[in-house]
């Protein structure tokens, strides 16, 4: 998805950028930030809540046990806290390419794999196994937290109102989790026809109704990119 969404705005940015046009390719970068945040961030809180479904129904068949389970649940949750700022990251160093400057990308490169280290020695006695994951997530922060400072430093800040649109997404988000929290516990108790089945449904479920939440949400709180999301849906099914 990220790809997708960089390989379409990618040439844009550079024709803007090679315009001489700062207010156009400023305008662009925001976009896709606020795009990325919009799908990512939800997706971060739906996989840390629901990081035991997937295992249960991707990996705890055969000889996987209890314990494997609950450990492989918890590092794909560690590893689901970086999901944002790894997309955020992809897309700054396209930003950055886009304007023919790769320093950047590389310098931070080696800040990310530094942190990446000194994070990892620094929790391995305490955390063990899920150091590594935790390291990953954090240098990931670290990582297109620099390069968001660095490029509004070349291009000057970008307006409040993509900041405004992201907290939006993160109370949303955060709404959507509650609904997801509700609906997989309310689910633990029941069961569905087969164990596949019941594994699946325990899933889909409030997966289903944490996008509905979400959506809503974002539509009432007025995020912008929520009414394009509606508009190509429509146009999508108007063809049909």
């Amino acid at each position: 998805f990220i790809y997708s969404v960089t390989a379409i705005y990618y040439p844009r940015m550079s024709t803007l950028w090679n315009k001489d046009d700062k207010q156009g390719y400023k305008k662009s970068v925001s976009e896709i930030i606020l795009m990325i945040s919009y799908f990512l961030i939800p997706a971060t809180v739906g996989l840390i809540l629901l990081r035991f479904n997937v295992i249960d129904l991707t990996s705890k068949w055969t000889n996987f046990s209890d314990e494997s389970a609950y450990i492989a649940g918890n590092l794909l949750g560690c590893y689901g806290l970086g999901i944002v700022f790894i997309g955020l990251k992809e897309i700054l160093d396209k930003a950055f390419y886009a304007q023919k400057s790769t320093k950047p990308s590389a310098v931070i490169g080696i800040v990310i794999m530094a942190t990446n280290v000194i994070v990892s020695f620094l929790l391995k006695d305490k955390l063990g196994t899920y150091c590594m994951p935790i390291a990953y997530s954090v240098s990931s922060l670290v990582g297109s937290l620099c390069l968001f400072i660095y490029l509004i430093k070349k291009i000057g800040n970008f307006s409040k109102e993509i900041y405004i649109n992201m907290l939006k997404c993160l109370i949303s988000a955060c709404i959507m989790g509650i609904v997801v929290n509700l609906f997989r516990n309310y689910l633990t108790n029941l069961y569905f026809i087969n164990e596949i089945m019941d594994r699946l449904l325990k899933l889909l479920i409030p997966v289903f109704f944490g996008v509905v939440t979400y959506f809503l949400s974002t539509l009432v709180l007025k995020v912008g990119i929520s009414r394009v999301v509606v508009d190509r849906c429509l146009s999508f099914f108007k063809r049909r």
